[in-house]
């Protein structure tokens, strides 16, 4: 069946229209905002110059953007599954094994986030090589 902490965290949602509203549209809003931070990080821009290439680089991709965030939130939600089953079989280890998911989660999403950020700029700017090696200098 469904884990118990798997329910819970489903009541809590379902009861909570805020909640809910916002896992519908923080997806929706936070597409183009998806590659801010490698933009801020590799093109050391600031964060205003950041979000706007951002937006510029997603220009065009939207729904696309939109099915890999969704897809990304599949993922960890079922990493809160396997969570939550661990919990109902193993309670002793979930606070070792919820840090690693957190971090395994936040490495994966930060590596996708700047491979799309590389993508985006190859199909914007084209394959320039060159330019791209000097984003790591």
């Amino acid at each position: 069946g469904i884990p118990a902490a798997g329910l819970v965290t489903f009541g809590i949602i379902a009861d909570s229209p805020i909640i809910f509203v916002g896992l519908v549209l923080a997806p929706l809003i936070a597409v183009p905002f998806l590659v801010a931070v490698p933009a801020a990080a590799l093109e050391r821009k600031g964060v205003s110059s950041a979000l706007a290439r951002s937006i510029e680089l997603s220009r065009g991709s939207y729904w696309r953007l939109l099915g890999l965030l969704l897809l990304m939130g599949v993922v960890y939600v079922a990493i809160v599954v396997v969570m939550g089953a661990t919990v109902d079989v193993i309670v002793g280890i979930i606070l070792p094994f919820t840090l690693a998911a957190v971090l395994a989660y936040g490495t994966f999403a930060a590596v996708l986030a700047a491979v799309v950020y590389l993508e985006l700029r190859r199909v914007k700017e084209g394959p320039g090589a060159e330019g791209m090696a000097t984003l790591f200098d």
